[in-house]
C-alpha cells in the first residue's frame, strides 16, 4: 500500500514537472516570433514616418493581437503586449486617431499591472501617462497615474520625469518628415540614449544602470530643446528597447538630422574609487590608451550582435569626412559643459576629463556632426550620487542643450 502511495506521489510530481516544462517550452516557442515582430515594428517605425504603408502597420497590429490570445503568461507575453501598445501608439499618432491612442494607453496600463516585476513595466505606465497627458489631454488619467506611479514603481528612474516633463513635449517631438508640422523648417537634433533592452550598459553604485540614466537624461534634453523653440528632436529609443548601433545613425541620416548626440554613462571597475568626471568623444580610427577599455565596452553590442570589425567602416568613415565635421562640435560641447556646469555640487567637485577621439561604432556613418558624451562614472560614489540627484540632472541637461544651441548658431 505504501509503495502504491509512493508511486502515485512520484507520478504526480512527474506530471507537475512535465506541466511546468511544457509551459516553459510553450513560452520559449513564442520568443522568436515576438522578436521577429519587434524587429518588424522597429523597421516600420524607422522607415515609414509619413504613414504611407498603412496595410503593413495594420497587419503588424493584427499579428500581435492574434498571438497574444494564445500566449501563456511570461516574459514573452509581457514584451508582446508592450510592443503591441507601441504599434497602436505609432498608428494613432501617424493617423491622428484618438481611438488607437486610447487603445495604446489602455494596453500599456494593462501590461504594467499584469507584470509589475517586468523590466518594461515602468516604461509601460510612463508611456500611458504621456499619451493621456500630451495626446489625449485627459487630466483625470494623468493625475491617477502620477499619483500611483511611485507606489507601484518606487525605484524607477521615470518617477523623476513625471514631475519635470511639460505638457505637449511628447506630442511635438515626432520625426522631422511627418506632415502637417508647422515648424518643419527647424533643424532636427537626434538624441541617442545609449544601450537599452538586454544591453544594460554600465552598472554602478547601488545598482544604477546606464540604460536607465541616459534615457532619463535624453528626455530632459528633449524637453529643454523643444521648450527653447530652436529645433525639433528625435530619439533613437523612447523606452527600454534594444536598438542595434548601426540603425541609430542610419535613422538620423534618413531623417536629415543636423546634429547627432549619443548619451552614455562611464564605468571603471578596476579603478572605481578614482575614475570620475565627464568626457566628450568624436569618431576616428585612433584612440588613446585610456579609451581602449571604454571603446571595447561601448562597441560590444555591435561585436556580439553583428560580428563587424572596426576596419569594415574606416573607408566610409573618412569618405564622409566624419572627423572633420565632428571634432569642432566635440570641442564646443566640452567647453560649454565646463562653463555651464558648476565647479562643484553638494560639496563634490565636477571633473572634466577632456575631448578625445575613438572608434565608436555608434558614430560611424553619421552624415552630420556627431559626438558621444560619457557623462560621469556610475561606478564612482560621488558621480553616482550626482547622477541620482534631480537638480544636477537638470543642470546637466541644460548644459547639453546650451552646447547644441551654440553649435546650431555657428
Amino acid at each position: 500500500m505504501k509503495r502504491s502511495h509512493q508511486n502515485l506521489r512520484n507520478c504526480c510530481l512527474l506530471s507537475i514537472c512535465f506541466f511546468f516544462f511544457l509551459g516553459d517550452l510553450q513560452a520559449d516557442s513564442f520568443k522568436e516570433e515576438v522578436d521577429s515582430l519587434i524587429a518588424r515594428l522597429r523597421s516600420l517605425r524607422n522607415t515609414d514616418v509619413q504613414y504611407e504603408r498603412k496595410s503593413d502597420w495594420s497587419r503588424l497590429s493584427s499579428r500581435f493581437q492574434t498571438m497574444l490570445k494564445t500566449m501563456p503568461m511570461g516574459d514573452s507575453k509581457s514584451r508582446a503586449m508592450f510592443h503591441y501598445a507601441v504599434v497602436e501608439r505609432e498608428i494613432g499618432e501617424r493617423a491622428q486617431d484618438s481611438e488607437k491612442l486610447r487603445l495604446s494607453a489602455e494596453l500599456f496600463e494593462k501590461m504594467s499591472t499584469a507584470d509589475t516585476q517586468h523590466e518594461l513595466a515602468d516604461d509601460a505606465l510612463h508611456s500611458a501617462y504621456l499619451i493621456y497627458r500630451d495626446l489625449l489631454h485627459e487630466e483625470a488619467s494623468v493625475a491617477r497615474i502620477k499619483n500611483d506611479f511611485s507606489d507601484v514603481f518606487p525605484r524607477s528612474e521615470l518617477i523623476f520625469l513625471l514631475d519635470t516633463n511639460e505638457a505637449g513635449v511628447e506630442g511635438k517631438r515626432r520625426h522631422s518628415s511627418q506632415k502637417n508640422r508647422g515648424d518643419s523648417e527647424k533643424p532636427l537634433i537626434f538624441l541617442d540614449p545609449g544601450h537599452g533592452g538586454e544591453d544594460e550598459g554600465a552598472v554602478g553604485v547601488s545598482g544604477i544602470r546606464e540604460k536607465d540614466l541616459v534615457l532619463t537624461l535624453a528626455k530632459l534634453v528633449e524637453k529643454e530643446l523643444i521648450k527653447s523653440g530652436c529645433c525639433r528632436v528625435a530619439l533613437s529609443r523612447e523606452y527600454d528597447a534594444f536598438i542595434p548601433l548601426f540603425e541609430r545613425t542610419a535613422l538620423a541620416n534618413r531623417l536629415g538630422a543636423e546634429l547627432f548626440v549619443s548619451l552614455h554613462v562611464n564605468a571603471h571597475e578596476e579603478n572605481a574609487a578614482k575614475a570620475r568626471g565627464f568626457e566628450v568623444y568624436y569618431v576616428s580610427n585612433e584612440s588613446n590608451p585610456k579609451a581602449i577599455e571604454l571603446v571595447s565596452r561601448e562597441n560590444r553590442q555591435m561585436q556580439e550582435t553583428q560580428g563587424f570589425g572596426v576596419q569594415t567602416f574606416l573607408s566610409e568613415l573618412y569618405w564622409r569626412g566624419a572627423i572633420e565635421i565632428s571634432k569642432p562640435f566635440a570641442h564646443k560641447m566640452y567647453s560649454t559643459l565646463r562653463k555651464k556646469l558648476p565647479k562643484e555640487s553638494d560639496g563634490m567637485e565636477i571633473v572634466g576629463r577632456g575631448v578625445h577621439s575613438a572608434p565608436f561604432f555608434v558614430l560611424f556613418g553619421a552624415e552630420m556632426p556627431a559626438v558621444l558624451l560619457e557623462l560621469f562614472f556610475a561606478t564612482h560614489p560621488d558621480d553616482a550620487f550626482l547622477l541620482s540627484t534631480p537638480q544636477f540632472r537638470n543642470q546637466l541637461a541644460q548644459a547639453i542643450v546650451q552646447g547644441i544651441q551654440e553649435e546650431l548658431t555657428e
